[in-house]
Formats: C-alpha cells, structure tokens, sequence
C-alpha cells in the first residue's frame, strides 16, 4: 500500500519525528560516549547492560507479529525479522557480541567474552526496560504494542550512528581493516535494516489507525517505550561516571568470570 492511500501516515511519522526532541536520543550517555575513550571498568558496565537490552529484540518484533493483525504488516514484520536472526548471514545479536568482545578484549589486554561476565553491574532501568517492554510489545491493545515498536525502531537508528561514532575512539587499537571487519554489527543496520525497519514501522502504525482513541493509545505505547528507553541511557550515564577511573583488579577479578 502506497503512504497516499493511508490517512494516518503523516501523523504517524510527525509522531516519530518527535523522537529527537527526547532524551532517549539526547542523552548525557551518548556525549560522553562520542567524546573519549572509557576504561575497561565502564566499558563492561556498558557492554553487559547494552548487550542484554539488545538480545531480546527479536522476542520484542515476535510478539508485535502475534498482536498484529494486518498481514501486509505482519510481512514487514516477517522481514524485519528475517534481518535480525540473519537469515542471509548472522544474527545481529552475534555482529553485537563479537564487537563488545573484541573491544573489551583490546582495552583488557586479555580474552574477554560477554556471555562470562558478570550480570552485577546491570541497572535496575536495564531490567525494567527489557520487562516493562516486553509488557507493552505483548499488549492486548495491537496499538499500544505497534506504539512500542515506532518507538523501537526509530530510536535505533540514531543510537546505532551515536554509538558508531563513539566507537571510532577506539580505532587506534585495532589495524584499519580490522576495526572496520569488528564494526559490523553498525555497518548492516546504519547501512540498510533500520533505515528499512523506520519505513516499516510507520506503514505498520499508519494502517491501524481507526479513530483518535486508537491514536492515543499507539502514542501512550510509543511515549511509554521512549520514556524506558530514556530512563535506561540516564541511568546507564550515571554507572558509568560513578566508576573510579583508574581500572581495578580487584573489580576485573569479580565481573570476569
């Protein structure tokens, strides 16, 4: 279906333009990400809360595709997932871990693997963002969970370019070629999939609107998504700058099992 032949598909993308007037795009975390390089202490305590927001993606667009019921939208959806499990290569979450791993193991100067940290240093804001997300993507209200998405899939791109940049700090530790082999997991989403994933998700919400009740509910889903996904970068900020600068035994010994 053509974006002339849906009513609401203005409203929808005026509604997701918003996002950049927000702090889940705005945010104290990604200034000091994109500004200089972490130790390895606040590289972990990103690494273990971002890798665990992210992993459960997959499960997040499944139940949108149960909630749903348009099958036009539920092929986007289908394609959508497609992308993240890799049908056409690896898993997104896979690109992820190898390039947390191979970051975390350039600053340690030793093999580090994310799956053998410890799960201690994850927020409070992390855990409530995978549950009380995984609520509203699985809403009985199809509206409220296509909100959630909107809000999922256009927060992502303007993450995955801030957290691009940030990882450029980090080049001096790898050869050229070899940076640009472990940035992967940026290159296939800022590249194509999320620019695809936003077009998606506005046909997706558009196609559902039946009258301003329904608006307001996919807009309750999307502001309730943003507003986690807001508090989460706050209080990812916070953990980080807490953290001594100078790198601890004491702490790799604990977090490194």
């Amino acid at each position: 279906m053509h974006r002339d032949e849906l009513v609401g598909y203005d409203k929808i993308l005026s509604l997701a333009n918003g996002i950049y007037q927000t702090k889940a795009v705005n945010n104290s975390f990604y200034e000091l990400w994109m500004s200089k390089q972490l130790n390895l202490q606040q590289l972990i305590i990103f690494s273990v809360n971002f890798y665990d927001h992210v992993s459960p993606t997959v499960d997040r667009i499944i139940k949108s595709f149960i909630r749903v019921k348009d099958i036009e939208s539920r092929k986007n959806l289908i394609e959508n997932i497609s992308d993240e499990i890799g049908l056409h290569g690896k898993p997104h979450t896979e690109l992820l871990r190898i390039f947390l791993n191979a970051l975390l193991t350039k600053i340690a100067n030793k093999e580090i693997d994310i799956d053998n940290l410890s799960r201690s240093v994850k927020t409070k804001e992390t855990e409530r963002l995978i549950e009380e997300g995984d609520t509203l993507f699985f809403h009985e209200d199809e509206e409220i969970g296509c909100g959630a998405l909107l809000a999922q899939e256009w927060h992502a791109y303007p993450q995955l370019v801030k957290l691009y940049e940030g990882a450029r700090n980090y080049m001096s530790l790898f050869g050229l070629e070899e940076f640009h082999e472990f940035c992967e997991y940026f290159y296939i989403h800022i590249g194509a999939a999320e620019k695809e994933h936003k077009i998606q998700s506005i046909f997706i919400n558009a196609k559902i609107i039946k009258n301003n009740e329904s608006f307001e509910k996919l807009k309750y889903g999307f502001d309730s998504y943003l507003n986690l996904l807001s508090k989460y970068w706050e209080a990812l900020y916070q953990s980080i700058i807490l953290v001594n600068k100078q790198h601890s035994k004491q702490f790799l010994e604990l977090e490194i099992a």
